[in-house]
C-alpha cells in the first residue's frame, strides 16, 4: 500500500545497498509522535545522499511487510516504508514532545484494498484484524490492523475473505523491552467487487519472505541541528533523550 510520511530526520544510516531515514513527526496534536523508518534501496538512495540529521522531509512511500528468520532460526517480521520519492521541506516547525524533537503537523497515512484473514484480537474498546494485500509485483503482504471506537464495530462484522478499503497510519511504538510496529485504521469501509471477488478467499498459510533486516542502533549523543545545505534547515533547541531501533514483532 502506498501513502505519504513526513517528519524530522532523527537518524540517517547509510549502508552498501540502502539508506535508512528515521523520521519523527507529530501528526495529531497531543499524541505521541509517529516514528517511521523509510528505506531507500539501490539507486533510489542517491536522491537522499545529501539529506542530514535535522532536515524536514516528506516522502512518497510504499508500506511493505517482511518476514525472515535469524541465524538462530527465530522468526522476525516488520513493516517497512520503502521510499519512492523524497522532498526536502524548506520550512516547518520542530517541537519537543514526549522526549523527541518532531516535525509539527506531519503526515502519516497509507491507502490499501485488503482482504480479511481473521480476527486476531477483540476487546471492548478495540480489535485487531489480520489482512493481506498485493503489491505491484503480485506479492502478498500481511498486516495486523488495529481498530478503535466506531471503526472497531465495523471491523468486527468482517468475515474471512471480505474486502476492506483502509486508510491507516504505521509507526514504531515501544513496549517494555523492544520496539514494534503499530498499524492503526483511520478510516475503514467494507466492500465487494466483481473484479476482486476471485481473490477474496480465506488464506490458510502465510509464507515468509527471506529478507534480512539491518538493525538500527540507538544514538547516544543528543541531536544537534545542522547548518543549511540544500535548503534552509529547521532550528530549535537541542533535546536529549533515548533513541530507538527497529525491532521485530
Amino acid at each position: 500500500m502506498r501513502g505519504k510520511v513526513s517528519g524530522r530526520v532523527a537518524k540517517v544510516e547509510r549502508l552498501d545497498q540502502v539508506t535508512v531515514l528515521t523520521l519523527v513527526g507529530e501528526h495529531e496534536a497531543g499524541r505521541a509522535p509517529h516514528i517511521t523508518s523509510v528505506r531507500f534501496p539501490g539507486r533510489s538512495a542517491q536522491q537522499v545522499a545529501d539529506v542530514a540529521t535535522g532536515d524536514a522531509v516528506i516522502c512518497d512511500a510504499q508500506l511493505v511487510y517482511r518476514q525472515w528468520r535469524t541465524g538462530q532460526n527465530e522468526a522476525r517480521s516488520e513493516n517497512t516504508a520503502v521510499g519512492l520519492t523524497c522532498y526536502l521541506l524548506s520550512g516547518g516547525s520542530v517541537i519537543s514532545t514526549h522526549g523527541y524533537l518532531a516535525l509539527q503537523g506531519a503526515v502519516c497515512h497509507y491507502d490499501l484494498v485488503a482482504y480479511v484473514v481473521r480476527l486476531e484480537h477483540d476487546q471492548a474498546d478495540h480489535c485487531r484484524v489480520r489482512v493481506w494485500t498485493k503489491d505491484d509485483q503480485g506479492e502478498r503482504h500481511f498486516y495486523s490492523v488495529t481498530f478503535t471506537g466506531s471503526r472497531a464495530g465495523a471491523a468486527r462484522t468482517a468475515q474471512p475473505g471480505m474486502i476492506m478499503h483502509l486508510n491507516v497510519t504505521a509507526r514504531k511504538v515501544k513496549l517494555e523491552r523492544h520496539w514494534t510496529d503499530l498499524v492503526e485504521a483511520r478510516h475503514v469501509h467494507l466492500c465487494m467487487s466483481r473484479v476482486h471477488r476471485a481473490e477474496a478467499q480465506p488464506v490458510l498459510e502465510e509464507r515468509p519472505a527471506p529478507m534480512p533486516a539491518p538493525a538500527l542502533t540507538p544514538a547516544d549523543a543528543p541531536v544537534r541541528m545542522p547548518r543549511p545545505k540544500l535548503a534552509p534547515r529547521l532550528t530549535t533547541g537541542g533535546v536529549g533523550g533515548e533513541w530507538l531501533a527497529e525491532a521485530a514483532d
